[in-house]
């Protein structure tokens, strides 16, 4: 591996990791707020509004955005081809064990051997570009 491929498997990685791990942190931070203004009849904007005074949601969105920038970063470091099917098949892996770690259902034995199998498919896909 040469220091562009290595750099952009970093690039890739870290942008899966991102995504995958504050998918889960945003759904359970955006459900307390909807279930705590249900009924508040504030629209689209006092939801914006009510989601975004929550320091954990904002937190948690901040992070997912830092996996967008590394996301372009990966795309500036190698070919799109190999970035955007590798970044996104490895973010479900990431989602699945955030998700485990928060206490979420674990998956089906056949949705844990789908996502071993995304997960091989995305790490040859990048070994072989």
């Amino acid at each position: 591996m040469t220091a562009t491929t290595a750099e952009s498997a970093l690039w890739i990685l870290l942008s899966a990791f991102l995504w995958g791990s504050t998918d889960p942190l945003l759904k359970r931070f955006g459900a307390a707020e909807r279930r705590s203004k249900e009924g508040s009849g504030g629209g689209v904007l006092g939801g914006l509004l009510a989601h975004f005074s929550n320091w954990k949601y904002s937190a948690a969105f901040a992070a997912n955005q830092l996996g967008s920038a590394a996301f372009l970063a990966a795309l500036a470091s190698s070919n799109v081809t190999v970035a955007v099917p590798a970044a996104n098949g490895l973010k479900f892996a990431f989602t699945a064990a955030a998700g485990l770690a928060l206490g979420e259902e674990a998956p089906s034995a056949a949705a844990a051997a789908g996502l071993a199998l995304i997960v091989a498919g995305c790490l040859l896909h990048m070994v072989a570009a």
